[in-house]
């Protein structure tokens, strides 16, 4: 508990054996650890946390990244929570954020361009999440901006370039999301998906 990892350049680790996938790699027993000013190339997975509580990465450069470029996962039944992403760049991933499992999250000023999957991926394990004034340009007409399949998430005051492809998707029966100030320019789909009564979609601006 209470690490801190800073300041460190770790570049090229894309093996595909699961013992070298990792740049940064936190197990559950991992509580309120700070990752910061870190800056990871070509790696497969360069920050990966898993079910590890009150963690804040924030200030991370991350460049080519083979898969997701930082991730919060369950262990068994423990969830993440408490966790914080805040201001990282993120550049050319495969994918940007993802979320397979967490409580009480907050996702915030982060810059993630030319990303070819999704930029910012929310499991229906995750909620109670604040995903505010991101930055989030893809490059592939089958690229996502957001996939949101959890409950509890406002999403405010981001901005998706999603060109050709599609901007915030609320996938399966994400509930009581709230989407609000957003801007959303260039997707096929600016804001699609679940039509749930306890959604609100309001004040966004799309092409």
């Amino acid at each position: 508990d209470d690490v801190i990892i800073s300041n460190n350049t770790i570049d090229d680790v894309s093996s595909s054996a699961p013992t070298v996938n990792y740049g940064i790699y936190l197990d559950a027993a991992s509580d309120r650890a700070r990752i910061s000013g870190n800056l990871i190339r070509t790696v497969r997975f360069p920050i990966y946390i898993k079910a590890g509580d009150f963690n804040i990465i924030s200030g991370n450069i991350i460049e080519n990244s083979v898969s997701t470029s930082i991730s919060l996962g369950k262990d068994g039944t423990a969830t993440p929570d408490g966790n914080a992403i805040i201001g990282n760049r993120i550049t050319n991933p495969a994918s940007g954020i993802d979320l397979s499992g967490a409580n009480r999250f907050v996702i915030s000023g982060n810059s993630i361009t030319s990303v070819s999957g999704i930029g910012i991926s929310i499991d229906s394990d995750a909620t109670k999440g604040t995903i505010s004034g991101n930055m989030i340009t893809t490059d592939s007409g089958t690229s996502y901006g957001m996939v949101i399949k959890g409950d509890w998430i406002a999403i405010t005051g981001n901005m998706v370039y999603a060109f050709g492809s599609y901007g915030i998707s609320r996938a399966g029966t994400a509930d009581h999301t709230t989407i609000v100030g957003n801007v959303c320019d260039g997707a096929s789909d600016d804001i699609d998906g679940s039509t749930n009564v306890y959604n609100t979609v309001a004040d966004n601006q799309t092409d």
